[in-house]
């Protein structure tokens, strides 16, 4: 599970987050969603590219 947050005053569309899979122990290939909405988030290789609204946080589960 991660929590990212934004402090900007817009909207951020598909801000890559990248992750050190094999360090956190997933697998390659894992699929991520919004905690909150169960909205699912596109995931490229060990990037998730989160859409963050302004002033707020995101839970985002990352599985595999």
């Amino acid at each position: 599970m991660l929590c990212l947050g934004s402090a900007a005053d817009e909207t951020i569309e598909a801000l890559p987050v990248t992750l050190d899979l094999q360090a956190l122990g997933l697998p390659e290939r894992v699929e991520a969603r919004n905690a909150m909405t169960g909205e699912s988030i596109a995931v490229d290789g060990g990037k998730v590219l989160v859409s963050l609204e302004a002033k707020r946080l995101t839970p985002v589960e990352i599985s595999g």
